[in-house]
């Protein structure tokens, strides 16, 4: 078979957020971004005709954000539900859904909030006037992160770090009490803050670049040559994105999420996420009388518990609960040309003169554990490409 390689189709969404004050939990604090410039464009290559409807006359080879319109703000949201969803086997479902909230371990009917905003999806019909298979193009596509514009947005949020910190470091340094210079004394603080504003430029740019990281590109496409209509793609994918544990859904707190059990007149940590199995009912250790320490680098997924709240037993639940998982696949095993398996990647069919219709979207997985913190504000490009695997014959 004659075998060629073209690329069908080009989005590029460059996302400059705006500098605002850090949330420490997108469940909550997801309101507080938003995005203060989006650029996309649409590509094909000569053979490929794009349109946002499905008359060919309407079809070109290239669409803008002037076709798209407004696309307005990037808010993290979760695919969440989407394995066990009722729209997944619904042809007459022409979008995905995504989830802008969580859900409750202890609650009978736990509160599920449809995301109506905060991701880019578009229906998109493609034409050809040749019949050919075509697929993701993982080599061609890629995230990039926007230094210049990360490093402005980190250097800021270290410069509002509170004065007491340098004037702790600089007490440390010194025998503060025999200085009696106050010239001298503002010296030292001068120097422990700009020692610090380095320091935690170069720590909030690591947390910025790190955006990439939980991004993802979903394709719901009803008439793909696999059996799975839903892709859902995790450029940088590593291990499985579980909807489930504990949270700190708190801006201003450093505490997992807890509730009043009158039945036992306690306060207990709540379990969030989308449950599949549950052997028996969660167990709780008793409370302590001060704060459990953090290890590593806090965050809504990594917090500790409060003094007088009894925790989440979390070996009885690693053997007790489990939850549903992000149903994702990398950019190499969605490339049938890079893979080579057509039955897991995603391929299409593109038969002359006839619309291919598919839902293209881009957004943030909220349940990604590097969707934290500062990584939020973070600015950066994606391109993502389709190419050809082959052109097809009538023996086919």
């Amino acid at each position: 078979m004659k075998k060629a390689v073209s690329t069908i189709l080009s989005l590029i969404v460059v996302l400059l957020v705006s500098t605002i004050s850090v949330t420490f939990a997108w469940f909550l604090g997801a309101t507080e971004l938003f995005v203060d410039n989006i650029k996309l464009t649409v590509d094909a290559s000569a053979d490929i005709y794009i349109s946002l409807d499905d008359n060919f006359e309407n079809a070109k080879h290239s669409l803008s954000v002037e076709d798209f319109g407004e696309i307005g703000d990037f808010l993290p949201v979760s695919s969440m539900g989407s394995e066990h969803s009722d729209w997944i086997n619904n042809p007459e479902i022409t979008e995905p859904t995504f989830k802008s909230s969580y859900l409750y371990s202890y609650m009978k009917n736990p509160p599920v909030i449809i995301a109506k905003r905060g991701y880019f999806s578009k229906r998109i019909y493609l034409f050809s006037d040749k019949r050919m298979y075509a697929t993701f193009d993982s080599v061609n596509t890629y995230i990039r992160p926007d230094i210049e514009q990360n490093t402005k947005v980190a250097r800021t949020r270290a410069q509002e770090i509170p004065e007491d910190i340098y004037m702790k470091i600089a007490r440390d340094r010194i025998a503060w009490d025999n200085i009696t210079d106050s010239k001298e004394q503002q010296e030292y603080i001068e120097q422990a803050r700009l020692e610090q504003v380095e320091y935690y430029t170069n720590l909030y740019l690591s947390q910025l670049n790190s955006i990439e990281n939980s991004l993802r590109v979903s394709i719901l496409d009803r008439d793909t040559v696999n059996d799975n209509p839903y892709t859902i793609i995790d450029l940088k994918k590593n291990g499985n994105t579980v909807f489930g544990g504990r949270l700190n859904t708190s801006a201003t707190s450093k505490y997992y999420d807890y509730y009043a059990d009158y039945e036992t007149n306690t306060y207990r940590e709540i379990l969030f996420g989308d449950i599949k199995t549950q052997d028996h009912e969660l167990q709780y250790l008793p409370a302590k009388n001060y704060d459990t320490e953090i290890e590593g680098r806090e965050s809504c997924f990594n917090a500790c518990t409060k003094a007088g709240i009894c925790g989440l037993d979390m070996e009885d639940l690693a053997t007790n609960v489990t939850f549903y998982e992000e149903q994702s696949i990398t950019g190499e095993e969605a490339d049938v040309t890079v893979s080579l398996d057509e039955t897991r990647g995603y391929m299409i069919e593109l038969i002359p003169g006839v619309p291919h219709p598919i839902n293209l979207s881009v957004y943030i997985e909220g349940w990604d554990l590097d969707n934290t913190n500062l990584s939020r504000e973070a600015s950066f490009e994606i391109s993502i490409k389709f190419r050809l695997i082959r052109e097809a014959f009538a023996y086919e």
